[in-house]
């Protein structure tokens, strides 16, 4: 998978917690079919308590693009 890729699913799979929280969960296995994520990875993240997911701001990429020549100066 590419990063675009990754951000998308990353993405959808938020918004499907979200509506978890918000709806339950068969709403949000509804919008995450709809949606076109795997099911495995529904179920994977479905069978988790709604605490022990991770949150978005724990990613390693929030979006901004890195500046890879700052990392090699060390």
């Amino acid at each position: 998978m590419n990063r675009r890729t990754d951000q998308k699913t990353a993405e959808l799979v938020d918004i499907a917690v979200l509506t978890r929280a918000a709806f339950q969960q068969h709403a949000a296995q509804r919008y995450a079919g709809e949606a076109g994520l795997p099911d495995s990875l529904t179920q994977e993240i479905f069978s988790r308590p709604p605490g022990k997911i991770r949150k978005p701001s724990a990613a390693v990429y929030d979006g901004a693009i890195p500046d890879r020549r700052r990392a090699a100066r060390g």
